[in-house]
């Protein structure tokens, strides 16, 4: 692995694989503006989780790994979700106050606990309409949108909310029996180490900049 400092609006340079040609498989720019050169992902991820490098390659570490990345995953979306609460509620397109539990327990509870869907038709709406972005922060899903539909039934799985719903990917088909909803939902991946840093990216935490054998 190797680290490469970069300046303001610095050009990517490939530095020499100490093993010779081939390249380098894996490269990531962290929030710092360094960029990390890896041949492999769990090189990456061991940047991230502490300890993680130090987990064995057996099947029983496989499973160890697997649980630590969703155990980290797991953190980080109950961060982004509050954040992306925080930054409605500051802009005005969010009022805890008016919206129904429903939401607020979909948004408020821990990410361990699997979203299943809408229980009942809401009430009426969560806050001031209008459409437009409430933040710029770390994390990037579109927070535009025009409100709860005019009814939904019971046991639909669309989320609707202009907070989007941040989730943990293998809580949901396919790999549970448990139906996955669409909408304006955020999923992050802890299946694999590169869904693992596809989900930083989609976080905004570290910018993948090539994945795959001998990328670059």
């Amino acid at each position: 692995m190797m680290l490469v400092s970069l300046g303001p609006n610095e050009p990517v340079s490939l530095p020499p694989h100490p093993d010779g040609p081939g390249g380098w498989a894996y490269a990531v720019v962290d929030d710092e503006g360094q960029v990390i050169f890896a041949d492999n992902a769990g090189e990456l991820v061991a940047l991230v989780i502490l300890g993680y490098g130090d987990i064995s390659d057996s099947d029983e570490g496989h499973d160890e790994a697997l649980a630590t990345r969703y155990e980290a995953l797991v953190e980080m979306a109950d961060r982004a979700q509050r954040y992306l609460v925080d930054q409605a509620a500051e802009s005005g397109l969010f009022d805890p106050l008016e919206a129904d539990e429903e939401t607020l327990t979909a948004l408020f509870a821990p990410r361990t606990r699997p979203w299943e869907g809408h229980a009942a038709a809401p009430p009426t709406g969560i806050g001031p309409t209008g459409t437009g972005p409430i933040g710029t922060g770390p994390v990037r899903p579109s927070l535009t949108g025009t409100g709860r539909a005019a009814s939904r039934p019971a046991g639909d799985r669309v989320w609707r909310d202009r907070v989007p719903l941040v989730l943990i990917a293998t809580d949901y088909e396919p790999y549970t029996d448990r139906l996955k909803p669409t909408g304006r939902a955020l999923f992050l991946d802890p299946s694999t180490e590169i869904s693992f840093l596809r989900s930083l990216d989609a976080l905004g935490l570290i910018k993948l900049l090539a994945a795959g054998p001998a990328a670059i």
